[in-house]
């Protein structure tokens, strides 16, 4: 990969043509304060739920640049698999 970043496609950010994207995402918890509990769900274990929200947020991010290129949060229920795609179909 090295060599790669050394060459002339890292100038352009690109690998075969496409943009090189690096994923990152993250689990935080919130007191529900304000609105959040209405767009997130509270925590729950085998003892019930807890006073914690649980959020997931993923965030896509440019190799060239090093910059956020797309960013999507939601309740911990939604699946990786579905805001990799959001991610995907938000990236200019």
């Amino acid at each position: 990969m090295s060599h790669w970043l050394q060459g002339p496609a890292a100038e352009k950010g690109l690998w075969n043509g496409y943009a090189v994207r690096l994923l990152d995402g993250t689990t935080y918890r919130l007191l529900p304060k304000g609105d959040l509990g209405q767009t997130y769900r509270l925590a729950a274990n085998q003892y019930g739920p807890s006073e914690w929200l649980l959020v997931r947020s993923v965030a896509a991010f440019c190799l060239y640049t090093q910059s956020v290129v797309a960013y999507t949060e939601g309740p911990f229920s939604i699946g990786e698999k579905a805001m990799v795609k959001a991610l995907m179909q938000a990236d200019p």
